[in-house]
């Protein structure tokens, strides 16, 4: 089984606290994952869509080490992550802003170099050949190793960041909307350039997005989140050809990026917090669902398999199946 799976999450929950609610105690609680469940193969790019808010982010830092105080399990290569010493070897994440997340004081072969110095890889000058070919392999030259990020326009400086992760050469990559703080007309450069390093390393994804049409052109299967959970999770064709929950219809329907744009979504969507202020029982999407019944507020549920297929699974939360 292991054999085939580069991560898996189990039943992975994170509360987060309101310090600001009480002087004394833990405050409010606010449960930002609740009960988060897949695995992603090797060489899979696994997308994972929905709303801000909604706990993306939080999953993706969880899976990287960068969010504690978890509950569940996080398994990567058949050892959990609790136990593994050098994570960043297995796994690594590039940030949606590049200009937030690359040293401003450092110069770029410094950045791409301290992760090999950090875990003694090779001497000086070796150190300085990787740099050079991770350039080269993301569509630079080796004149970029002498200047600061902020001489670097926004999709040279998202190379670097694709470039730092790949450093160690891990097998996964965690990608928080990376291009989402790109110019349009960068965003396909760096998508393609992810494509072909998925192609050329054999990489797997966890590839983050609120863009339905980036994740149709980047995925092969995919997770769409609604308030901390998973609601619905196939194939992205199915995803989008047979969308089965009522928050899955409502962003397949929309034709422009939901979160922008569609009057619906942004007026009914975002009327409400999207992470749950109190931990509660229920459907968290019932105050917006029209086909909602009276067993949807008080039971919890679950994930369902309902496709005829015994080989790919279509998971929905909801009661009407």
């Amino acid at each position: 089984m292991w054999d085939d799976l580069v991560l898996e999450v189990k039943n992975l929950c994170k509360i987060y606290y309101n310090q600001n609610s009480s002087i004394l105690g833990k405050g409010e609680p606010k449960e930002i994952l609740r009960d988060i469940s897949f695995n992603i193969k090797k060489g899979e790019i696994f997308g994972l869509v929905g709303e801000s808010g909604c706990g993306k982010s939080t999953l993706g830092r969880s899976i990287v080490g960068l969010n504690k105080d978890t509950e569940g399990q996080i398994i990567i290569n058949g050892e959990e992550q609790k136990h593994i010493k050098n994570l960043s070897e297995k796994v690594q994440i590039i940030f949606q802003d590049p200009s937030s997340s690359l040293n401003p004081s450092k110069k770029i072969g410094w950045i791409l170099e301290e992760p090999l110095k950090i875990h003694k890889i090779g001497n000086k000058q070796q150190r300085i050949v990787k740099v050079n070919e991770i350039l080269e392999i993301i569509g630079l030259d080796s004149s970029y190793r002498d200047r600061y990020p902020k001489e670097l326009s926004g999709g040279q400086r998202q190379r670097i960041s694709i470039g730092s992760a790949l450093m160690l050469r891990p097998n996964l990559i965690v990608a928080d909307e990376p291009v989402s703080a790109l110019d349009v007309s960068i965003q396909a450069q760096i998508l393609n350039l992810l494509q072909d390093l998925h192609e050329k390393f054999n990489l797997a994804y966890l590839f983050i997005s609120h863009n339905l049409d980036v994740i149709y052109y980047m995925c092969d299967r995919v997770a769409v989140m609604y308030a901390g959970e998973i609601v619905e999770l196939a194939k992205v064709e199915e995803i989008y050809n047979n969308p089965l929950h009522p928050y899955t219809k409502a962003l397949v329907g929309s034709s422009t990026p939901f979160i922008y744009q569609n009057d619906f979504l942004v007026n009914k969507i975002n009327s409400e917090n999207t992470v749950t202020d109190v931990l509660e029982e229920g459907c968290k999407y019932l105050k917006k669902c029209p086909y909602h019944k009276s067993i949807c507020k008080t039971n919890t549920v679950g994930m369902k398999n309902v496709s005829s297929s015994s080989e790919e699974k279509h998971l929905v939360r909801c009661k009407m199946f």
